[in-house]
Parts: C-alpha cells; sequence; structure tokens
C-alpha cells in the first residue's frame, strides 16, 4: 500500500514539473534578455553629447550627476569618469569630485560601457571663473547661415556677483589670412554677410574697476545658391 501511493506521489510530481518546467525556463530567458540590453538592436543614449559647465574658482566640482546615463528606452547606466586640467594632466578626484583650484578649463571625461567593444564617452568642458569679474554667458548659440541672408546674432548677458549691470560689446569677425580679419556692420544685434567663409564673435565686457573679460564662438556662413564663386578670395573659404 505504501509503495503504491509512493508511486502515485511520484507520477503527480512529474506531471506539475512538465507543466511547470516551460514557464521556469521562459522566465530565465527573459531575465537574460532584459540584462544584454545590446542584443540585435543599436543603443541610443539620452543627452549624451559634450557641453561647458562654470565653476567658481577655489569651489568644488561634482561630476556625480553626469555619471548616470539612460537610454530611450529607459535602461540605465553607470559611467566612470576621468579628469584634467587645461595642461592634459590628470587631477585627482574623490567621491565624484575636485577642487577647482586654477582659472582654467578642466574636461570630465565620462565613460559608458555599453557591450565589450561599445564604449561611448561625452566630454564636460569645466570652466573656472573667478567670482570679482565679469562673467559673460551665451544664452544661445552660433547657428550656420548664408550669404546675403540676415543672420541674427546669439542672445548674450554679461553680470557679476554683486548685481553690478554690464553691458557687453559684440563684434563680428570675417576671418582671413589677415589675424584682424574684415570687421562686419551689425544692426540691432544682426548682420547680413555678404560672402560664405568663416566668422568669429566677439563679446567683450569691462566692470566698473576696469576688468576686461571677452568671449568668442566661431560659425559657418554658406555660400548663396547659384552665387558665382570668386576665385581672388579662395582665402576666405
Amino acid at each position: 500500500m505504501i509503495r503504491k501511493r509512493f508511486g502515485r506521489v511520484v507520477a503527480l510530481f512529474s506531471v506539475i514539473l512538465c507543466i511547470i518546467a516551460p514557464c521556469l525556463f521562459s522566465a530565465c530567458n527573459k531575465g537574460a534578455d532584459t540584462d544584454n540590453k545590446t542584443d540585435n538592436k543599436t543603443v541610443e543614449l539620452v543627452e549624451f553629447s559634450d557641453t561647458e559647465v562654470k565653476c567658481d574658482l577655489n569651489k568644488e566640482f561634482s561630476f556625480a550627476s553626469y555619471l548616470v546615463t539612460l537610454d530611450k528606452d529607459g535602461n540605465r547606466y553607470v559611467g566612470t569618469a576621468a579628469v584634467t586640467d587645461g595642461a592634459g594632466n590628470s587631477v585627482e578626484t574623490a567621491f565624484n569630485r575636485f577642487e577647482v583650484s586654477k582659472l582654467q578649463t578642466y574636461t570630465v571625461v565620462i565613460s559608458v560601457k555599453i557591450a565589450e567593444n561599445d564604449v561611448r564617452t561625452r566630454r564636460i568642458f569645466v570652466i573656472a571663473i573667478d567670482p570679482s569679474m565679469p562673467v559673460i554667458t551665451f544664452l544661445s548659440e552660433p547657428y550656420r547661415g548664408k550669404a546675403g541672408v540676415e543672420y541674427s546674432l546669439p542672445v548674450v548677458k554679461a553680470e557679476k556677483k554683486g548685481g553690478e549691470e554690464l553691458t557687453p560689446v559684440m563684434t563680428v569677425l570675417l576671418l582671413t589670412d589677415d589675424e584682424n580679419g574684415i570687421e562686419q556692420q551689425i544692426n540691432d544685434d544682426k548682420f547680413t554677410p555678404v560672402s560664405g567663409g568663416s566668422y568669429r564673435i566677439i563679446v567683450t565686457v569691462t566692470d566698473s574697476n576696469g576688468v576686461t573679460v571677452t568671449e568668442t564662438r566661431d560659425f559657418t556662413v554658406d555660400e548663396a545658391e547659384n552665387s558665382p564663386r570668386d576665385p581672388a578670395r579662395d582665402d576666405i573659404y
């Protein structure tokens, strides 16, 4: 009698195992697919481009928030960071921070490993500023223009801690072999480039103490459609 009952238990257990085994196997496979995010598709990271930030001199800069990256599917990646100073020398970090000890631009390289042969990087340029000096901020960036078409210059703000009102002065140059370039006429923060080439925006501000700060941005202007190219001006193309 005992053997017969034992046999029935074994038979019942076998039936149950046959029913649940495929489900267990499927669940295991599903977990493996989730962990391997790169199977059969290209991972697109969100907001993973180079950027500039400013930090006061003799303050600590934290790059912790830049280490975590998401892809378009919401998957989370945690990267690593390496910091160099303006001369390319390695900078010591602790707890995802480093000291901004000199007036220079530091570079934080964030590396994210997607797969064995797929490592993505972005750069955070940390610009050290002296709080006692004026600060120029580009609220928008230059865009690609076209010759003969009116060009709107970027919006720029100049300020200094303490509330001193500052007025930035903007100059636009067509870059040539001449170091000085060719100055363009600006009206109401706009100008009309007469030819294609490389241009430079120079923004200068001077505070009440006579301290002057300058920021520059370069941009490109394409030749107007159907306009003949002047061989005599090949130096600006």
